[in-house]
């Protein structure tokens, strides 16, 4: 009895410990093999996603194209001085609107116009000279002629003609240069359109090496906006101006509440930026009451005429990544499910698409985290 007391008491050994772990392998493997669909994931384990859905609906698509473009002027000059001096005067107002050729600021003229006076003086100086060349030159060809003066001498005398001609026409290339920075000191206007805040004042000393300039003026009639479209919407683009009248525009404020202007295509660019899948398209607005400034962002419209019926979604829920756009949809197992979709239009808070049925939902808050097959609770818009 005390034997097999003692035999119960003692520890079991480690062959024994092996023989009860290739067991139990045994059972688990027994286990999943009658139960194939169980299956143990990472992703299980983890906390739902909280995230806001939204239906999608059937509906017509969308009447037109929009982007977010950027008003462009055409030319945009800086005007500086062509010559060294003092800014004598300017004659124009900051904000103005000047036309071409119209003068802008005054140079101290002093100089240059005594530099005029002393090229002149010098040509007619050599242009004298020249004249009493020639006569000598006519009257030593009969002396040659009879031998009465070397034929040397007579060669030296054509030779000072052609060296006083030359002369001239250095003095007439100095009068040239003088009266061109005679003229560069009024300085004028070199486009139409308006001219911003002035840089130099008068009485300074301006130069012609500066790089500041005296006013900048920026053309505003006519003006472009540049916007992006994504390469989905290129062709539809193309197919809308293709009937032979220009295609027209609309420039909206930022809101997308009141139209500021209305212009036609101008052109679209050669390729399409692969980095961003968009390209890019400028539009030409006459702009004759300056509803467009240079460089202020708008909405652009293109009308065109309605598409067949689409789904409609927030555009909010559509992502981008390279040149694909997608949509997050909830399914019924409570997952997130990445879906790849065609952009056919846009207006406002809406993109009409093409890649899901009417009724999924789709995410439009909280995708930041999703990946395709994250688990995920819809919660109210908002509440995140």
């Amino acid at each position: 009895m005390s034997h097999a007391k003692s035999t119960l008491s003692r520890p079991l050994s480690w062959r024994t410990w092996l023989v009860l772990l290739v067991l139990l392998s045994l059972i688990v493997l027994l286990f999943l093999r009658k139960h194939p669909n169980y299956k143990v994931s990472a992703e299980t384990s983890r906390l739902p996603i909280p995230v806001a859905t939204a239906v999608a609906e059937a509906g017509a698509s969308l009447s037109h194209i929009s982007a977010l473009g950027t008003v462009t002027a055409l030319n945009t000059v800086a005007v500086s001085s062509r010559v060294d001096g003092q800014l004598m005067s300017v004659s124009f107002s900051e904000g103005e609107h000047v036309n071409a050729g119209q003068q802008l600021a005054l140079i101290d003229e002093r100089s240059y116009q005594a530099a005029l006076e002393q090229a002149m003086g010098q040509k007619q100086r050599d242009e004298a000279q020249l004249e009493q060349a020639r006569r000598d030159l006519e009257r030593y060809k009969p002396l040659a002629e009879h031998h009465s003066i070397p034929e040397q001498q007579l060669e030296q005398q054509q030779a000072l003609v052609h060296q006083e001609e030359g002369a001239v026409m250095y003095d007439e290339g100095a009068v040239n240069t003088a009266k061109v920075n005679l003229a560069y000191c009024h300085i004028s206007s070199p486009i139409e359109g308006r001219v911003g805040l002035r840089s130099v004042d008068p009485g300074n000393i301006v130069h012609a090496s500066s790089t500041t300039g005296i006013v900048s003026i920026t053309q505003v009639n006519p003006i472009s906006v540049v916007f992006n479209l994504p390469e989905e919407q290129l062709h539809q683009l193309r197919s809308l101006s293709a009937h032979g009248a220009p295609l027209t525009i609309q420039a909206w404020d930022r809101a997308d509440k009141q139209q500021l202007a209305t212009g036609k295509l101008a052109a679209i660019d050669n390729a399409v930026d692969t980095t961003s899948g968009t390209i890019r398209v400028r539009a030409l607005f006459e702009n004759k009451g300056d509803a467009l400034f240079p460089n202020e962002f708008v909405n652009i419209h293109v009308p065109g005429a309605a598409q067949q019926a689409t789904i409609l979604v927030p555009t909010q829920a559509v992502q981008h990544q390279a040149d694909q756009a997608y949509v997050f949809t909830a399914g019924a197992d409570g997952l997130a499910h990445r879906v790849p979709v065609t952009i056919l239009g846009a207006q406002g808070d809406r993109t009409a698409i093409g890649g899901i049925a009417p009724g999924q939902q789709v995410v439009m808050q909280g995708f930041d985290r999703l990946n395709d097959g994250s688990q995920i609770q819809i919660t109210p818009a908002g509440s995140r």
